[in-house]
């Protein structure tokens, strides 16, 4: 019996210490193909959200134009806030209009409560 345990603990020890070094051998030919390639697969240190930009507005004769707060860079204009989240193409922002804020969500606007 003693036998028996000691041949399976030499067959599990066996199997773990190939599995990782089959993992080992294909993360380096991965890396190799990748590198090929000229793709990047390091993690990068930054957190995986993207941050949702911050637009603000400013109305002139009936026309809205969108702005993004932090570089003051114009992003579009339009007639309603509908046609501004269309044509603005970004996912998810956060609007402020008229001392109110809103949300553009995939081209469309939704009322943020507050």
């Amino acid at each position: 019996m003693e036998t028996f345990i000691i041949y399976l603990f030499i067959f599990a020890l066996g199997w773990i210490v190939g599995t990782q070094f089959l993992l080992l051998r294909l993360r380096q030919a991965l890396m190799k193909e990748a590198d090929r390639l000229g793709l990047s697969l390091e993690e990068d240190d930054e957190d995986d959200e993207a941050e949702v930009p911050t637009f603000f507005t400013e109305l002139d004769n009936g026309i809205i134009f969108v702005y993004n707060k932090k570089n003051n860079a114009f992003v579009c204009q339009g007639a309603t806030l509908e046609e501004v989240a269309e044509k603005s193409k970004v996912r998810v922002a956060k609007v402020l209009h008229n001392k109110d804020i809103f949300a553009f969500v995939n081209g469309k606007v939704k009322i943020v409560p507050q």
